[in-house]
């Protein structure tokens, strides 16, 4: 029997089809067979660039993926910066996936990537209403502290903050300890001392997480790492998301009010 190359097709209009000539394999959304960095470039620079390296480069080492022809962040700034100018900010979102097509086995470890530009717009300073999850758990993996294109979880959670009409939703690892929040890295602050779930679980490696973990180091200040259940919330005086874009002060969780005044020291991070 003679192989048969796949095609694709694409409907255009009701019960007519068309063959899509220069469609190409794609595991990304067949998949969700790869990672992403959402990035934020501001005065002719990726911010935080060499962080979100570190964290693409572990990534591709869990999934198996090659490097070696990635675009170098250098040759995207400067793209960008002709393209744009250097005083836009933007936010970009760089996905990376592996190429051919295979079933669940791949083919594979190169990899293909794409770039999206959009406009940034800096995180809410405040977020009122903060509830938790019930319908959503994450769970830790090899990969569950890598950015990876298979991110249903957090769609269903920004699904359910929706209907809940929550301005943030607070996830659960798979043992109810608190992981993170639907988008962002957590904190919470008891007297002097900062507070953010480990990576055991399941949280996102944020780059902003990462950023303010080596600030309060620099500082003197202390923070814990570690497993927590959601009544520890209970005790903080303050709690903030964090993400690269920045963070936001929560001002109520699940009937607790927090202290949402401004943190200097870490909001001067993104500045």
């Amino acid at each position: 029997m003679k192989e048969f190359k796949p095609i694709f097709i694409s409907p255009s209009k009701a019960d007519k089809f068309d063959i899509v000539a220069d469609a190409q394999p794609d595991r990304a959304a067949f998949f969700g067979d790869g990672l992403f960095e959402t990035m934020i470039f501001m005065n002719g620079k990726i911010r935080f660039s060499q962080f979100h390296q570190n964290r693409l480069q572990e990534g591709l080492k869990q999934l198996h993926l090659s490097g070696k022809n990635l675009s170098h962040v250098e040759a995207l700034e400067f793209f960008i910066s002709k393209k744009w100018g250097k005083d836009q900010p933007l936010r970009i979102r760089w996905n990376i996936f592996r190429a051919g097509l295979g079933k669940y086995s791949p083919s594979t470890t190169e990899v293909k990537e794409n770039f999206l530009i959009q406009t940034h717009q800096n995180s809410p300073k405040i977020k009122k209403q903060v509830i938790v999850s019930n319908s959503v758990k994450v769970h830790p993996s090899p990969w569950s502290h890598c950015k990876t294109l298979n991110a249903l979880p957090y769609v269903m959670a920004g699904v359910e903050r929706m209907e809940r009409k929550g301005d943030e939703i607070i996830l659960l690892d798979h043992e109810d300890h608190i992981s993170e929040a639907g988008a962002s890295n957590l904190f919470w602050i008891i007297g002097n001392e900062f507070f953010t779930p480990s990576l055991s679980c399941g949280c996102i490696a944020g780059v902003g997480r990462a950023i303010i973990l080596e600030k309060l180091k620099e500082s003197g200040i202390p923070v814990h790492q570690g497993q927590f259940k959601i009544k520890e919330l209970n005790k903080a005086d303050r709690l903030f998301t964090s993400n690269v874009t920045g963070i936001s002060h929560i001002a109520q969780c699940e009937g607790k009010s927090y202290n949402a005044s401004p943190l200097p020291l870490i909001e001067s991070i993104f500045e």
